[in-house]
């Protein structure tokens, strides 16, 4: 694990007074809980580019990897504050795994990619999503 890994852990994990912390904005990259909803916002509102991680178009299908900035983690442990989604090109949702750090986001997102280039995959994927 790097340094900014075991650092971007750290400041998720951190919570005021050790209490859960639902909120998450990024400081140079890293998440930081940010308890104050009206601060959240401010930042929230103008951080679109920030939070996007990457974002691929493979066969129809579109990767999207971002920074949530909400701790979807409601049962305690690390906060899953970064989401990769598999759509198709009309938007049907065909999967979703969360993350705790950006390193890990990353992973995750080129593990999709790669899965899509195979071709029994993409028409797997494919034969899920067709209603």
């Amino acid at each position: 694990m790097t340094k900014e890994s075991k650092a971007a852990i750290s400041a998720a994990e951190m919570s005021l007074d050790g209490e859960y912390c639902a909120n998450y904005i990024l400081v140079d990259g890293s998440p930081v809980p940010e308890p104050d909803v009206v601060k959240w916002a401010e930042w929230f509102e103008g951080s679109h580019k920030e939070r996007v991680v990457a974002r691929d178009e493979v066969d129809g299908f579109i990767v999207s990897t971002v920074f949530l900035a909400v701790n979807h983690n409601w049962g305690g442990g690390l906060p899953l504050i970064y989401e990769t989604v598999v759509t198709d090109s009309y938007g049907g949702e065909g999967s979703a795994t969360r993350y705790s750090t950006p390193e890990a986001a990353r992973v995750g997102h080129d593990v999709e990619v790669a899965a899509l280039k195979r071709v029994d995959l993409v028409e797997v994927r494919k034969e899920l999503l067709e209603p």
